[in-house]
């Protein structure tokens, strides 16, 4: 659970996820200015553990960080979920019956096609459609949640995403990528409410780069194979 400036939400979802029966918590802060950290150790909990990075490195840097931490602890299911709230951790519950058939299984805040009661900035949404569209081309699958953060995968997966992980932004590329690698995805419809609080880990500016920046991935990794040999050497 990937976190920054959280400390109005971050109290509530981890009492929300701390009912999921046999699930340790791993929070990775990504240097927050507020209380999130303090937060989080007052419930002194043998089943929560906190990493802390000394400076704002970024959301992907922050789910690397996790990744590592957890494969190097032997743990073989992994779940990415936000603490701003919008993901709550009892929908989990619809993934599970999924994960031993697929590598990795999305949370979808659409229930059918890109239908949502979920409210989506025009601008964000209009990315999600073409990002859609363009795995589509490519790989001739749908995935209509392109930047879904819900997610629970095998040890395999997150082996490769430690490895392929963009240190700035994840979604699109990081699905494509898994696509190409012959991973099996799933994508379930799932319940997720609006941030009410918080501050998001890619801000206004980075928004507007974003596409171009995830456009760039996806042509570097068709391209050159040499990605895609050094992930299969190393997790496969």
């Amino acid at each position: 659970m990937p976190v920054y400036n959280e400390e109005k939400s971050i109290r509530d979802v981890i009492s929300k996820a701390l009912q999921l029966e046999d699930v340790d918590i791993l929070v990775v802060d990504d240097a927050s200015k507020d209380r999130t950290t303090e937060m989080i150790l007052d419930f002194k909990n043998d089943r929560i553990k906190i990493l802390r990075h000394p400076i704002n490195m970024g959301y992907g840097t922050a789910i690397r960080t996790g990744l590592k931490w957890g494969l190097s602890k032997g743990y073989e299911l992994f779940l990415i979920m936000d603490a701003d709230g919008q993901h709550l951790p009892e929908e989990f519950s619809k993934l599970f019956p999924f994960v031993d058939k697929f590598d990795i299984v999305l949370g979808s805040r659409f229930s059918s096609g890109f239908k949502s009661t979920y409210r989506i900035p025009f601008l964000r949404k209009l990315g999600m459609i073409f990002f859609s569209h363009l795995i589509m081309l490519i790989t001739f699958r749908r995935i209509y949640d392109t930047t879904t953060g819900f997610q629970v995968f095998n040890r395999k997966t997150a082996c490769i995403l430690k490895e392929i992980y963009p240190y700035d932004f994840p979604d699109a590329e990081v699905i494509l990528k898994l696509m190409l690698l012959n991973l099996r995805v799933k994508e379930v419809p799932v319940r997720m409410l609006e941030r009410e609080s918080g501050t998001s880990m890619i801000g206004f500016l980075k928004s507007i780069y974003y596409p171009f920046r995830q456009s760039l991935g996806i042509i570097s990794f068709l391209i050159y194979p040499k990605e895609k040999k050094e992930v299969r050497k190393l997790c496969f």
